[in-house]
């Protein structure tokens, strides 16, 4: 869940115009809150991931057109949210709103949590898998912060925007790329 998905594509991109970090602590509440739920749900509820395999095609299309929208929205932005007004403006209400969408509706989070890290999970029994847990929404933690952390000490130094401006191209290349291989594994199964 580390990839440069929407989830942390929106953390990095809001702490570029934050004037300090508070403003941040919501959304980066909700993303760690609903990744736990995500990876909890996978790791505790692998048995489940059978009854998924029938939805696996219609999640991993609706997860390639997903993640093409947003990768084509972040291509198009000018990678300076200072200049977009509605950057500015996106209260808070509508940033955890968005927050929880990116996290729960997004079918590439969902695969990912269930078909990668659940499926990983089955090795392990009792106290390990409680601790495979663990360490999962841990790392998340981590990244999360470091992203957020990353933002908004990237809009400080001198070439701060071009820096920002290329780690979107990469994102929206890199979101692609997933979709893609999404659509990929869908015709060829």
């Amino acid at each position: 869940m580390v990839p440069l998905g929407p989830q942390n594509t929106f953390i990095f991109q809001r702490a570029t115009i934050q004037q300090n970090f508070l403003p941040l602590f919501p959304v980066l509440f909700v993303f760690i809150l609903c990744d736990a739920a995500l990876i909890l749900g996978a790791v505790l509820g692998v048995e489940c991931v059978d009854s998924l395999f029938c939805w696996k095609k219609g999640l991993m299309a609706a997860g390639g057109t997903f993640l093409l929208y947003f990768a084509w929205t972040m291509w198009k932005s000018s990678g300076s949210l200072e200049e977009n007004p509605n950057a500015q403006t996106l209260n808070m209400a509508r940033q955890v709103l968005y927050a929880f969408s990116v996290s729960l509706l997004n079918p590439h989070a969902i695969l990912d949590a269930f078909f990668a890290i659940g499926t990983v999970s089955v090795k392990y029994t009792g106290v390990e898998k409680y601790s495979f847990a663990l360490g999962c929404i841990t790392m998340d933690i981590i990244w999360f912060v470091f992203l957020a952390i990353a933002g908004f000490y990237l809009k400080k130094i001198k070439n701060g925007k071009k820096i920002i401006q290329i780690t979107n191209k990469t994102s929206s290349i890199i979101m692609i790329v997933i979709a893609i291989d999404l659509f990929h594994k869908i015709l060829s199964e």
